[in-house]
């Protein structure tokens, strides 16, 4: 029988007991399709900080912009009009 071996390397330096951790899915695709990736593929739901956060932790990035109500105030921190996934 033939044995398989992989060598892996860190590109920090990783400390003894410190937690490894992977990306399984792209970051630029929204919450939304992560999640289903996610299940399908891997048969898990994401809890980390920006898969809970409905505007993955300000970057509105799966949000949707109005078009009736659009409006973006630069001296406002939170722009308007935007549709958040649930």
């Amino acid at each position: 029988m033939e044995i398989f071996r992989i060598l892996v390397k860190a590109r920090v330096d990783i400390k003894k007991g410190e937690e490894i951790t992977t990306r399984y899915v792209g970051i630029t695709n929204g919450v939304p399709l992560r999640a289903d990736m996610l299940r399908e593929h891997w048969c898990f739901t994401c809890s980390c900080d920006r898969c809970v956060d409905p505007t993955e932790l300000g970057s509105y990035f799966s949000a949707i912009l109005c078009k009736k109500c659009m409006a973006f105030n630069e001296d406002d921190k939170d722009p308007k009009g935007l549709l958040l996934p649930n």
